[in-house]
């Protein structure tokens, strides 16, 4: 939808990206990986459109559905409780990558506590053995400010967003 209407909306259809943090870091990371993959029957010219995102930017994403490093509360509420070892595999984007997946900018904090920055890892190290290009930015100490920043964000009405400039 976005790149059909790019140009009427004053976008590049080129430079189309996606921005997921946490949980909608596994959406990005998915995308970046099974763009591909027909998920259902075309319905209208949008469906002929690629996909692939020109690019991603993930923060503190949910990679790996792999017991040791994902967030398991994430993994319950997509997959259910004991999901099979299939299942975790095709929903652990780190291993669904190809060399065709967008280039990618990764933000992870050292100290994460919900969510372990070996998902972030992980996911562009994956990206690098393929050639794709991919940016891995990890802070120590950052976890809390991240966190914060984030849950501010996400309780107050969006002319009030902490993030947004002046």
């Amino acid at each position: 939808m976005v790149r059909q209407n790019a140009t009427e909306w004053g976008l590049q259809p080129n430079k189309i990206g996606f921005l997921g943090a946490c949980a909608a870091g596994h959406m990005g990371a998915s995308l970046g990986a099974k763009f591909a993959k027909k998920v259902y029957a075309p319905v209208d010219a949008a469906d002929s459109l690629s996909a692939r995102p020109d690019f991603l930017l993930l923060l503190y994403p949910v990679v790996s559905m792999e017991d040791k490093v994902t967030h398991l509360e994430s993994r319950t509420n997509l997959l259910g409780k004991d999901p099979s070892s299939e299942l975790i595999k095709e929903y652990s984007a780190d291993q669904q990558v190809t060399k065709d997946s967008p280039m990618t900018f990764v933000v992870v904090a050292k100290d994460d506590p919900a969510v372990p920055p070996e998902n972030s890892i992980q996911y562009h190290e994956a990206l690098k053995k393929l050639g794709v290009s991919s940016e891995l930015h990890t802070f120590a100490g950052a976890a809390m400010a991240l966190a914060s920043t984030m849950r501010a964000s996400c309780r107050s009405p969006a002319g009030h967003n902490p993030l947004r400039a002046g």
